[in-house]
């Protein structure tokens, strides 16, 4: 099942002779761009990421299938057929939930070459700057964001037990600040918000949360 569907072999025998030739199967070969997927969006608001598929040194075509296991989870194309030294490009899609939190599911990608199937882990995480109603923290909290790694959107959480200006701010490894996500009033809750941090370049940052005398650093790496 994982080589081509006909292998051609010519062996010319001269009358009364004996002729030996070696003879090897073609195949396909399969590349799985991503082992993993994570999608950060707002309650509602759908959100999409994409992985390829190869066929890298393949002497026939690769022929694939995905299969998911949630219903907000959805693949184009579902199924194709990849020439050999071509690529084709699939879309993950996620219809969001309109409730905050984090979702996972995966993708099953199988197909006629060695190493079949791949499993693609999918996360989804639903944000909203707006905070989780009826949570009222007895303490400033800053916690670690999420996803992290990332690339190259990740959420940031944080508690505010009274109405406050929240400041949170990243700086590069030599201390200089870079860009700074929160910096507003916030009324009591437990916030979590969405960044987007596209436009810096890899490599780790400290975030640093400060609010009415409270200080709290962190790590966060960003991987592109």
């Amino acid at each position: 099942m994982h080589f081509c569907d006909s292998t051609h072999v010519n062996v010319v025998v001269e009358e009364g002779g004996q002729t030996t030739r070696n003879a090897v199967l073609r195949r396909p070969q399969a590349q799985i761009g991503s082992t993993s997927i994570t999608l950060l969006t707002l309650p509602g608001v759908d959100v999409s990421d994409t992985f390829r598929i190869s066929n890298n040194g393949g002497q026939c075509p690769l022929d694939f299938a995905i299969a998911d296991t949630s219903e907000w989870l959805t693949t184009d194309p579902a199924s194709g057929t990849v020439n050999p030294n071509e690529s084709v490009v699939v879309t993950v899609s996620a219809d969001a939930p309109e409730i905050i939190g984090d979702y996972s599911s995966s993708l099953m990608v199988t197909y006629n070459a060695a190493g079949t199937p791949s499993v693609i882990r999918v996360d989804l995480g639903i944000v909203d700057a707006a905070g989780e109603l009826g949570v009222i923290p007895t303490e400033f909290a800053y916690y670690q964001n999420y996803p992290n790694p990332f690339n190259a959107q990740t959420s940031l959480r944080f508690d505010v037990p009274r109405q406050s200006r929240v400041q949170i701010t990243l700086y590069n490894i030599m201390g200089q600040e870079v860009a700074r996500p929160v910096d507003k009033v916030y009324a009591p809750g437990r916030y979590r918000v969405l960044y987007d941090a596209s436009r810096l370049p890899s490599g780790m940052y400290l975030v640093k949360m400060s609010a009415a005398g409270y200080a709290k650093i962190g790590k966060m790496m960003l991987l592109k």
